[in-house]
């Protein structure tokens, strides 16, 4: 049951990451609301210039 629940917690961590990601396309206007509607949404990896500004932000 455990188990269980760990895996349900990742799944609604997942929604909520991705709900995130979604409103974050939305506001940058890489993504439109046909796109959002027709299902047409690709999620991906951030590019490498925001990773590198991420990590040095860590460090400090």
């Amino acid at each position: 049951q455990l188990q269980d629940l760990q895996e349900q917690i990742r799944d609604l961590m997942f929604h909520f990451e991705a709900e995130q990601k979604v409103k974050e396309a939305q506001g940058t206007e890489q993504v439109t609301e046909a796109d959002l509607q027709e299902g047409h949404l690709v999620v991906g990896e951030q590019p490498a210039a925001s990773l590198k500004r991420k990590a040095k932000n860590k460090k400090r």
